[in-house]
């Protein structure tokens, strides 16, 4: 029918068509080139709609999880776009149109709130992996980071877990036999990172990619599961320099256990890297040190002059005037879960935001944020399955958005994007559909024909 499209001019005046026959995807569930039936709808003189949007949905790996950006790709693609959406959740695509269509994303923003990255754009490529941090760059990461460990022979590394079992195909190497049970790490066998020597890890070992939801088969980009090179602090710092950063975030875990069991100081190797890369004689890029131990960001106050950041690992409601006091005496800023600013119980948020934000930053702290990610079951249902609506809540300043001032993210490009949408400073002319989470649109479709013929006058939208 699709093919006699003049026939249907005759009984109608427009079409609703699965999504896919606009975007096709392959088996493996990659975007294939778009089709001509919206150019040739238009040239028929039909409207042309298209249906099964849904935020919950595997999406395509191109859309690394996020509907807004699956939305865009029918609405604001250079090339053409569709008049309407048939959607379940409404205010996904009224967010795309009323704020993220025209974006200029070249654009440079490097001011509130900093997007951090989260072992590079782990969302798309292995964790700390050369691929991962040159993502972060491109999707416009603020501050990249790196979590240190030490390999056998006292070499720094960027790799997110002292385990190589959780991050690296070591369990099918000849270096599996090695694996052992440490307590002070953890409980279950693992093969760690000072077990072997750099050489072994960078000529033996593949990247793997993180899968935090493959249990639910939410499984990230399968074609980049071992994509990229590991790379070592001393790579990691020479990469960040030549970049448009704002700074660089590095993590430090584990370094009493370091110090006393392997006989490393991992405080001093990190500051000697940082000088030996040059940037203690700089002052364009921050160097923020992030710990969940305060004696390590005490030990690095005394030998350094770096932003320290305290990451609180457990969640909190509030902070009383003696702690927020005694953070100040080692901490620059602080590092807070999601469920710190919105908390909540069976995946709805029970209440609006905790106090902890405000009072954290009342004392001088600024506040980050962690984890976020796109996939849908990351966020509360009252976010309505989509990562943009998380991000607004937790950034936006007053009444009861969470007012952080930095987001730590797998999926740097989304929360870059959030920061160019174009009703970010429209104060009260701010459209309710891009504020906090709320009761969903009663709308089950959105008409876009006045977006449409205002980025191409001369189509038939």
């Amino acid at each position: 029918m699709l093919k006699n499209l003049s026939s249907i001019k005759t009984f109608a005046s427009g079409i609703l068509v699965p999504k896919h026959y606009i975007w096709p995807v392959t088996a493996d569930n990659y975007l294939q080139p778009s089709t001509s039936v919206v150019d040739d709808a238009h040239k028929a003189g039909l409207e042309i709609y298209a249906a099964d949007f849904a935020n919950d949905f595997a999406l395509s790996y191109n859309y690394s999880y996020d509907p807004l950006a699956e939305y865009l790709r029918f609405i604001d693609n250079g090339a053409f776009c569709v008049d309407g959406l048939l959607t379940d959740f409404p205010i996904t695509p009224l967010e795309a149109i009323g704020c993220f269509s025209n974006l200029n994303n070249t654009k440079a923003d490097h001011g509130a709130p900093l997007v951090i990255s989260h072992n590079g754009a782990s969302g798309d490529y292995p964790d700390c992996t050369d691929l991962a941090y040159q993502k972060a760059v491109v999707d416009g990461a603020d501050v990249i980071d790196c979590d240190v460990q030490v390999t056998k022979d006292g070499i720094p590394i960027c790799m997110s877990s002292i385990d190589l079992m959780d991050v690296t195909t070591v369990a099918s190497s000849q270096f599996a036999s090695q694996a052992g049970v440490i307590s002070d790490i953890k409980a279950v066998a693992g093969v760690y990172t000072f077990n072997l020597t750099w050489e072994d890890i960078a000529n033996n070992l593949k990247p793997m990619i993180s899968n935090p939801f493959g249990q639910i088969s939410l499984s990230r980009n399968p074609r980049n599961r071992n994509a990229g090179k590991f790379m070592r602090l001393s790579d990691f710092l020479a990469f960040a320099k030549g970049e448009d950063l704002s700074g660089i975030m590095i993590t430090v875990e584990h370094a009493s256990f370091m110090a006393e069991k392997l006989g490393f100081g991992v405080v001093d190797a990190v500051i000697k890297a940082v000088d030996d890369s040059g940037y203690s004689k700089q002052t364009a890029k921050k160097v923020m040190i992030q710990s969940t131990n305060s004696s390590t960001l005490v030990k690095f106050k005394q030998l350094a002059k770096y932003n320290l950041v305290y990451k609180i690992d457990e969640v909190v409601k509030d902070a009383a005037p003696s702690s927020l006091a005694d953070i100040k005496k080692f901490a620059d800023a602080v590092s807070v879960s999601t469920k710190s600013v919105y908390p909540e119980s069976s995946n709805f948020l029970i209440n609006q935001t905790n106090p902890l934000v405000k009072s954290l930053q009342s004392a001088g702290l600024p506040v980050y944020v962690y984890l976020l990610r796109n996939e849908f079951f990351s966020q509360p249902y009252d976010f309505f399955s989509d990562a943009t609506s998380q991000i607004n809540a937790l950034v936006h300043k007053g009444g009861e958005g969470g007012g952080v001032d930095g987001l730590i993210t797998d999926f740097p490009g989304t929360a870059h994007r959030y920061k160019l949408n174009s009703c970010r400073n429209m104060g009260t002319r701010r459209p309710t559909t891009c504020c906090l989470p709320s009761a969903a649109a009663s709308l089950g479709s959105y008409r876009i024909k006045q977006h449409c013929h205002q980025q191409w006058p001369q189509s038939r939208c």
